[in-house]
């Protein structure tokens, strides 16, 4: 064998022998000399064994996927259409994703950036089919759809940590029947969608913690920064998952360099999700950290919004998030205590992690209402992820603690168990919600929800949505960006009508120029739609009497207990118009303005259209009054009758 200066395989030319008695089996050389040496190579130890194996998507995934989806479709839908129960969060969304495909012109500034934009652009698959969209049917689907996914990764992590099939589905059958998830699983709304992507996310961990394959924490980054973009709090949450891997990392006394690249396998994607926000604001808004300042939540136009006045304190705040946690997830209770005892009795440092992550998230709804002095922003909803990370928590124990897992399975089953009543009376009770006391009548009585209040200042129920919609479509001209709106509060007619082109909204041109139309509109657009259900509606800080019939240039012509839509005169009135005696300016003498109640569909002269007449049936059948020659009598509006009133 000629010298050549490379290294042999001492494993695979001589088997397992090494060292010493390699040489001493090798054979002789032809001329008898000894053979040249052979460098010796340590075996490495066999690998630890993985206990299960890696969560795959097999057909029992698919199979609890479709079950729970369903389950929550169906009651979805007739959330919508018979309890005509709305999330206006959801509904402003939808708008949003609508307008990105059916806008004039078509264009994705129509997701602001006020908010995390991923859930507007969840609904653009759905909004691609129109009557999916303006039925409002994608609503349900959209959450739905996410609640099967969460509860098959929910499946996924108990096969992982060896639990036996008759326990997985009695907790998910527990956990699924928690009345808040399941309204929230219906409704539309993106908490659940958020709550898949950390639910995955938590899954990724636990898997690495078992099994070492570094690949699970880049599942793990990948998906807590893209559930950052459902959620900006989910990005603390990726601060407090860096330190269960730091954590972990100590355990198995690696290098510090094991360490390192560890959290740089993890933290990339997250970075890269910030990163590339950043720039987005940095481009569209000019300031890379506008999102870290601008208003937190959407408006809803069904509600008051007078809860939004009251302050909060520290004391407050710890309060709400209490009463929440005890309604929603009392389950997260035993569960700090267990990962507590877990870490410092068993030196768990998986336990110790998720403990730390509990802080965290349980630091950012108070934080949140701290920071904005907003008490109304501990909603109910903010119990769904800390009731997911706490059965996440649990199940994390069965597996590490052998010894604990009676005591882990009937405390999970307890805590899952009470939730039921506990959060149905949460709902009913809790001053900060959405519609969710509505719904607690809906599935006592099954009567319509339309029209009633609900506890947070709400008026269920879509009808003046409806009738709004219904009008535009049949008794006005079908014009591009011939009707003036704030989007920000009129989305509901908007998506009603199938029909965003009629609109002059900010994503149609830029906010210059319908700031632009909003001071000179005159010749501009032919009509202008204003919401007065809430403050805050441009279009009425601008003409505050025009809704009244009190602003010259502006006629109303319709109405609905939310929104009043005028017609634009073609010029710009004469500012010093004086009326001479006995004389009426159209528009100069304000309406006695008191909307009615959305009408009874049994009622067809009620004033407004309704789901299921058509609008001639609709409109109030008596014509207008003439207008009068002189003075009025006592009492008696001298301004032109209106359609809906």
């Amino acid at each position: 064998m000629k010298d050549t200066g490379e290294t042999v395989d001492e494993t695979r030319v001589y088997g397992s022998e090494t060292g010493l008695e390699a040489r001493e089996a090798a054979p002789s050389g032809a001329n008898g000399n000894s053979p040249e040496p052979v460098r010796a190579v340590s075996v490495p130890e066999e690998p630890d064994p993985i206990r299960g194996g890696a969560p795959v998507a097999n057909v029992e995934t698919w199979i609890v996927t479709l079950f729970f989806g369903v389950v929550y479709g169906v009651v979805g839908y007739f959330l919508l259409t018979d309890a005509r129960i709305v999330n206006f969060d959801a509904l402003q969304r939808l708008n949003e994703a609508y307008m990105v495909w059916w806008n004039s012109p078509p264009k994705l500034a129509a997701i602001p950036l006020d908010v995390a934009p991923m859930g507007s652009i969840a609904f653009m698959p759905l909004t691609l089919i129109k009557p999916l969209a303006t039925s409002l049917v994608a609503i349900p689907v959209i959450s739905a759809v996410a609640a099967g996914f969460l509860m098959a990764t929910l499946n996924s992590a108990m096969r992982r940590c060896d639990f036996p099939a008759l326990l997985r589905y009695p907790v998910l059958v527990l956990f699924g029947l928690n009345p808040m998830f399941v309204y929230y699983a219906a409704n539309g709304d993106t908490t659940v969608l958020g709550m898949v992507l950390a639910g995955l996310a938590l899954l990724s961990v636990i898997t690495w913690r078992i099994s070492t394959e570094t690949r699970h924490l880049a599942v793990a980054g990948l998906a807590i920064g893209t559930a950052t973009m459902f959620d900006y709090g989910y990005g603390l949450w990726a601060l407090g998952l860096a330190l269960a891997i730091m954590l972990i990392g100590t355990e198995r006394e690696s290098s510090g360099e094991r360490q390192r690249s560890s959290l740089i396998v993890f933290l990339t994607p997250v970075a890269y999700a910030l990163l590339v926000w950043m720039l987005l604001n940095l481009v569209i808004l000019g300031d890379p950290f506008e999102w870290l300042t601008t208003r937190v939540g959407q408006i809803q136009v069904n509600t008051t919004g007078v809860l939004q006045a009251i302050t909060a304190t520290p004391g407050s705040a710890f309060g709400d998030l209490a009463e929440v946690v005890l309604g929603v997830a009392p389950l997260g209770f035993a569960a700090i205590l267990f990962l507590l005892l877990a870490a410092f009795l068993s030196r768990n440092s998986l336990a110790l992690g998720l403990f730390l992550l509990a802080l965290v998230a349980i630091a950012v709804p108070v934080g949140r209402v701290l920071i904005a002095d907003q008490a109304d922003l501990m909603d109910l909803s903010t119990g769904l992820p800390l009731a997911l990370l706490a059965l996440a928590g649990m199940i994390w124990l069965y597996w590490s603690e052998e010894g604990w897992r009676v005591a882990v399975v009937v405390v999970m089953l307890i805590g899952l168990i009470a939730a039921i009543p506990l959060g149905w009376n949460a709902m009913q009770d809790y001053q900060y919600q959405n519609q969710a006391e509505a719904f607690t009548r809906w599935v006592d009585t099954g009567d319509s929800q339309e029209g009633t209040a609900s506890v947070g200042g709400y008026t269920v129920g879509i009808d003046p949505e409806v009738a709004m919609a219904s009008y535009i479509k049949e008794n006005l001209p079908q014009e591009s960006d011939s009707i003036l709106v704030d989007e920000n509060f009129s989305y509901g007619p908007m998506i009603l009508s199938g029909r965003p082109k009629l609109f002059f909204d900010r994503a149609d041109e830029g906010e210059l120029k319908w700031e632009a139309a909003l001071d000179d509109p005159y010749g501009t657009v032919s009509y202008m739609l204003i919401t007065y259900s809430r403050g805050g509606d441009q279009l009425r800080k601008q003409y505050p009497e025009a809704i009244s019939g009190g602003e010259l240039g502006f006629t109303p012509v319709f109405r609905t207990d939310r929104y009043v839509l005028l017609e634009v005169s073609e010029t710009r009135p004469p500012a010093d118009q004086v009326a001479d005696p006995g004389e009426v300016i159209p528009n100069r003498t304000p309406t006695p303005f008191t909307p009615q109640r959305p009408p009874d569909p049994l009622d067809p002269g009620s004033g407004v259209a309704v789901p299921g007449t058509t609008q001639d049936e609709a409109v109030a059948p008596t014509p207008a009054p003439a207008q009068q020659t002189g003075p009025a009598s006592p009492g008696q509006s001298t301004a032109p009758q209106i359609e809906g009133e």
